[in-house]
């Protein structure tokens, strides 16, 4: 039995996207899960439960967006 023989699961579904994700960021990281789910053609959720899932695992690092400044006090009366 080859592998194009043998039935989709959604373990081999799984599998398979995370590949695609981590070679999505192989190529284009740093990128947003947005820019993530655009590239590879997958769902914004399903991208958001990869990145978890790798992130868990210690393959990748989340970046969030950078910390914004404090706001600035009002000018003195």
């Amino acid at each position: 039995m080859t592998t194009t023989d043998r039935p989709t699961t959604k373990h081999t579904i799984r599998a398979n996207n995370l590949g695609l994700i981590l070679r999505t960021l192989h190529t284009h990281a740093p990128c947003s899960r947005a820019h993530l789910a655009t590239a590879s053609g997958l769902t914004k959720s399903t991208v958001s439960s990869l990145i978890d899932e790798l992130t868990t695992a210690g393959l990748i690092t989340h970046h969030g967006p950078p910390p914004t400044p404090p706001p600035r006090p009002p000018p003195p009366p």
